[in-house]
C-alpha cells in the first residue's frame, strides 16, 4: 500500500506481507495524535505503524509497533479515538473488536449487531 500527498512526506509504504490469497489491506487509519496508523488485512490482523519514524529513519516505510489479533477473518474497517489510546475494528468474522493502542491488547467485543423488523437495534456480546 502507498500513501501519497502526505504532511513531509511525498509518499509512504506501508509493508504488507502475507501470501497472494491473503486478501490485502482492508483498512488504514491515523491515530488522533498524528504520528501513527493502523492497517488491518486480508489475514484478520490490526497492525500498528510508527509514520513518525521515516522522519528519524529516511525511509519510506513506516516502522511496525504492534500486531492485533484476534479477527478470524478480513478486517473491513477501523476507527480511532480522538481521546483515548482505542481502536476499533470490524471483521467479516461478524465481530467489532475494541483495542487499546499502547498495549495491543483486546478490551472489548460485540459478536453480533442487528435491527429487529420494529427498527430498533439489538446487539449480542
Amino acid at each position: 500500500l502507498i500513501l501519497t500527498g502526505l504532511r513531509g512526506s511525498s509518499s509512504l509504504t506501508i509493508p504488507f506481507f502475507g501470501t497472494a490469497d491473503s486478501g490485502g489491506i482492508g483498512a488504514v487509519r491515523f491515530l488522533q495524535e498524528g504520528s501513527h496508523l493502523v492497517s488491518g488485512g486480508g489475514d484478520g490482523i490490526l497492525s500498528l505503524w510508527d509514520y513518525s519514524s521515516i522522519f528519524r529513519t529516511g525511509s519510506n516505510s513506516p516502522e511496525l509497533v504492534a500486531k492485533f489479533a484476534g479477527h478470524k477473518a478480513m478486517v473491513l474497517s477501523c476507527a480511532c479515538s480522538p481521546t483515548r489510546p482505542l481502536v476499533v475494528s470490524s471483521s467479516l468474522d461478524g465481530t467489532v473488536r475494541i483495542w487499546d493502542a499502547h498495549v495491543a491488547s483486546e478490551t472489548g467485543r460485540l459478536n453480533r449487531s442487528a435491527f429487529s423488523a420494529s427498527g430498533s437495534a439489538s446487539t449480542a456480546t
